[in-house]
């Protein structure tokens, strides 16, 4: 009975194991999902800043009111 109890604990430890390695699996590939898209977030906002400053000039972008102070 003992040595069916072990093997009933090992059996089950197997399983937890398995779906803790596909738990990491599915975390590492949402974790590089999200600094791709992190990666294209900060491109976008470049790129943005960049066609401001062409249209504009250099100068400062107030975020919370979205208002433009070209540089002295």
């Amino acid at each position: 009975q003992e040595i069916r109890d072990i093997r009933t604990s090992a059996i089950q430890l197997t399983s937890e194991l398995g779906e803790l390695t596909i738990d990491e699996n599915n975390i590492k590939l949402q974790r590089e999902n999200l600094l791709k898209i992190y990666s294209e977030l900060i491109v976008k906002e470049r790129n943005l800043l960049d066609t401001i400053n062409k249209e504009y000039g250099v100068g400062n972008l107030d975020l919370s009111t979205g208002e433009f102070t070209p540089a002295q």
